[in-house]
């Protein structure tokens, strides 16, 4: 299987990145993430599990042995520890979204019969070898956080009673720094991101689910694109971090606009998923629909105010005219 963090240039390109966060004064989480039968086989079959095609590509993959399993979770460990010695702040497990560690969780994809499957409790010894591998490697202080889906909305997949069963047994190990909650997989791609049809912080409650077993904190998701409604989500005590990163996409200054009581000037996301998630499922770079800088700032830059002021008039109200009477002014 390739591996990013086996290449010899790993930590060099890791190093540079991470400086150039820190210099804006930002935290760099680095995300540790494979497929598994997600993954496109167009050169070998994706491995995974059992042989269950995803809907990706609904390619037939391939089932792994103990021997490969054992190969997977050391190439999570590397690639903490490449992360760790670039100077990056800490590690994410991703175990959402139907992606390998999901299916070895999901009943849907999962159908061993040995330790790595049967009962909830032989599912999760893959994310539980991967956290021990990891802390082997970087040690206790260091954090390390995981994602998962507190649902898969899928049928025949784990649901939010098997979760709320699954998260003690998940961090029992004290291994976990912080619980990410998302929800869904590929079967149920609209809750992964959620669109406009969804209600404003539609699946905050699985993250409240997993922090009623925790000590530690537990971020939400879900179509939060409003400070006051993440306020509001941290004051009921019903997740500890809040994840917007549409609403950021959008408005890049939204914590900088909240944190200054400028709220009347944030642009929210409307959840249509056009020129961020859309653009990027077309092999296009990313911008968003309401705010066309994103993805051309350095081409555009800051548009400082005119020393010569005049009149101009706008002819026509959609997007682009909306946009051009906004800049104008």
């Amino acid at each position: 299987m390739g591996d990013v963090f086996a290449q010899p240039q790993a930590v060099e390109k890791f190093r540079r990145a991470t400086e150039a966060i820190h210099e804006h004064g930002a935290a760099f989480i680095g995300q540790l993430w494979h497929p598994g039968a997600q993954g496109s086989g167009v050169f070998s079959s994706p491995w995974a599990p059992s042989r269950v095609p995803q809907p990706s590509s609904w390619k037939m993959p391939h089932e792994m042995t103990i021997d490969e399993i054992n190969e997977v979770i050391a190439g999570y460990a590397r690639g903490a520890s490449v992360l760790q010695e670039a100077g990056v702040d800490g590690a994410e497990i991703h175990g959402a979204h139907g992606y390998l560690i999901t299916q070895f969780l999901s009943p849907l994809s999962n159908t061993r019969d040995d330790e790595f499957g049967g009962d909830l409790e032989r599912r999760l010894n893959f994310p539980i070898k991967i956290m021990e591998a990891i802390r082997a490697e970087v040690g206790k202080a260091w954090p390390v956080g995981m994602r998962i889906s507190g649902d898969e909305m899928a049928e025949g997949g784990y649901t939010s009673d098997d979760f709320s069963r699954m998260v003690p047994m998940l961090t029992a190990g004290d291994q976990l720094d912080y619980l990410s909650v998302s929800t869904g997989i590929y079967r149920s791609m609209d809750t992964i991101i959620a669109p406009m049809y969804y209600p404003n912080g539609a699946f905050v409650y699985l993250a409240a689910l997993a922090k009623e077993h925790l000590d530690i904190p537990v971020m939400c998701i879900g179509r939060i694109n409003d400070p006051v409604m993440a306020e509001q989500i941290l004051e009921d005590r019903q997740a500890d971090l809040v994840g917007m990163t549409r609403a950021n996409i959008c408005d890049p200054e939204l914590p900088n606009k909240a944190r200054e009581g400028r709220l009347d000037e944030i642009r929210h996301c409307l959840g249509c998923n056009e020129a961020c998630w859309g653009h990027v499922m077309n092999g296009m770079s990313i911008s968003c629909a309401i705010n066309p800088i994103i993805g051309r700032e350095q081409a555009w830059g800051d548009i400082p105010r005119s020393t010569n002021p005049r009149r101009v008039v706008v002819i026509g109200g959609g997007p682009a005219g909306c946009e051009a009477a906004r800049v104008s002014a």
